[in-house]
């Protein structure tokens, strides 16, 4: 956009201000990128015609991950290990990560008591870009013994927000996991069956890039 050539004045002399093109080019140099559309020449640089917009959404392919009391990560399908994003421009970019926990069963009270209520508790990370970013997350659930009623699946949402400065052209990774690691008083442990959290209950876990400004 520094750069009047390969426009000239076919007249002679200094690019007049207010030449209109159509640039057809795409450059990906970190600074002074153009993209196609209408540039307008005010002087010194060529000033696009066209707001630059860009939103690109990722999803949880898989709802209702199960998850145990493992104590190790695992991938969220979608947007595991080997996801990436390749920018259309060079600038800030918002990256807003959103995730959803749910509890499984918990297992019955002990005699006398009617009413159990207990949390899963674990911790999504979001890696960009070799960065770790660490959310906590939890949910509760309770068991009725004289209803007979178990309620869970409780929907806890959490989210995380980047404002990172991306270069047009570049491919970028990020991966979402997930740890659970307390359910000691759910069914089994939390390790199998009804026990086991839930990840992306009734909608999927995102990650989403805006383009903001250069």
């Amino acid at each position: 956009t520094n750069v009047a050539a390969p426009v000239v004045n076919p007249n002679g002399g200094s690019l007049e201000v207010g030449t209109a093109v159509y640039n057809t080019a795409t450059t990906a140099n970190g600074s002074f990128d153009v993209n196609p559309g209408i540039y307008a020449w005010e002087g010194t640089r060529w000033i696009p015609q066209f707001i630059k917009e860009e939103v690109v959404n990722f999803e949880q392919t898989t709802l209702d991950l199960r998850v145990t009391n493992a104590d190790s990560y695992i991938d969220v399908p979608g947007l595991g290990n080997g996801t990436t994003f390749t920018p259309k421009y060079t600038g800030t970019y918002r990256i807003k990560a959103n995730f959803n926990f749910a509890a499984g069963k918990v297992i019955p009270p002990p005699s006398p008591f009617k009413i159990r209520m207990a949390t899963e508790e674990g911790f999504f990370r979001f890696t960009f870009n070799g960065t770790e970013y660490y959310i906590y997350t939890h949910s509760y659930s309770i068991r009725n013994e004289d209803t007979g009623l178990d309620y869970n699946q409780f929907r806890h949402d959490s989210s995380l927000v980047l404002y990172e400065t991306l270069t047009a052209g570049v491919t970028y990774n990020f991966r979402v996991e997930i740890d659970m690691f307390v359910a000691s008083e759910f069914e089994n442990g939390g390790d199998s069956g009804d026990g086991r959290a839930h990840v992306g209950v009734g909608v999927p876990c995102t990650v989403e890039f805006t383009f903001l400004q250069e």
